[in-house]
């Protein structure tokens, strides 16, 4: 029997988790639900979703509903979730947990009491290339570690949409994860410093340097600069150096680039690519695992609501880091 899932939200993200479930033999949607109606019915039509619901509780209530998909905008996830979670459900919340320390301990808090459970929306543990790196860690094949640089850089345009949220709890969170992944230990110190270079909501330069107990220095980088016209939508980047290996992750040399009557492209293929009508990539296997946690009534371990609370409490320090040089 294939698990029942409600996705609510359905904008850019929110479709592709409809896609991505579409193509997983073990998951079905069932119900969505979007404060734009009209965004919501579009999504049901194209994927053959039969519920269009009038309300985040009328989804959670629906006794088809065995899972739920959060994909609302960064600063919207308390209350479905909880919703969720009181519910009894299982539910999985797109990055960041929350923009806040405080709902994110919140929301942790409430899965701890719930007969659901809490899975946050880090994909990059199941991106191909970041998990392989994630393995040779911890087969001990780096040795010590030293050093991790990464960067995360967006177009300009989308910056239009995603000023909403500052850089370190939209796209440096993502790094922030993988550092804490990859080391296993909370940084000691931080140090941050923001650009604003047009006088956004929020800024669109950042870049954070985390100190780990253990000696690791972790450099992050990321902007909302890049033209877009360029052919490069995403530039993003890993370097993990240790003793006794180096692993090097550049997507800004893609295997893949198509010539056009509008010039060079780089299409993306590694993070959540819809293709022939279903979603495959991280995405994909991020929403399977979920499921699989789900059909089996396990609680996931590759990553947990404490990983979501932890990546939030440093993103929210780098923050308030970065606001006092600022000051």
């Amino acid at each position: 029997m294939a698990v029942g899932i409600g996705v609510i939200g359905t904008g850019s993200f929110g479709r592709k988790h409809v896609a991505a479930y579409s193509d997983l033999p073990q998951a079905r949607v069932v119900a969505v639900y979007d404060a734009n109606r009209e965004r919501a019915d579009a999504v049901a039509r194209e994927f053959g979703v039969d519920a269009v619901c009038e309300s985040v509780q009328a989804l959670v209530e629906r006794p088809d509903v065995e899972a739920v998909s959060i994909v609302t905008s960064e600063d919207q996830h308390l209350e479905p979730t909880l919703a969720v979670l009181v519910a009894g459900k299982p539910v999985m919340v797109e990055k960041p947990l929350a923009t806040s320390v405080e709902e994110a301990r919140t929301l942790v808090d409430a899965a701890e009491t719930s007969r659901g459970f809490l899975l946050p929306g880090h994909l990059l543990r199941f991106e191909l290339h970041y998990a392989t790196i994630y393995e040779r860690v911890q087969s001990g094949e780096f040795g010590q570690l030293i050093t991790l640089t990464a960067r995360r850089n967006r177009t300009f345009g989308l910056f239009e949409t995603y000023q909403r949220t500052h850089p370190a709890l939209e796209t440096m969170i993502h790094d922030i994860d993988l550092a804490l992944w990859y080391v296993g230990e909370r940084p000691t110190k931080i140090h941050a410093w923001a650009r604003n270079s047009g006088g956004y909501e929020n800024p669109n330069v950042l870049k954070a340097v985390l100190e780990f107990p253990g000696g690791v220095l972790a450099t992050l980088d990321t902007f909302w600069t890049l033209p877009d016209n360029g052919g490069m939508a995403i530039d993003d980047a890993l370097q993990l150096v240790g003793l006794d290996m180096t692993a090097s992750l550049d997507f800004s040399r893609p295997a893949l680039v198509t010539w056009g009557k509008h010039g060079a492209e780089v299409p993306e293929l590694n993070y959540e690519p819809v293709l022939m009508g279903r979603g495959v990539g991280a995405l994909r296997e991020e929403l399977a695992y979920f499921v699989d946690c789900v059909a089996s009534g396990r609680e996931p371990t590759r990553v947990t609501a404490a990983d979501g609370l932890a990546a939030v409490e440093v993103a929210r320090a780098v923050i308030e880091t970065a606001a006092k040089r600022e000051g």
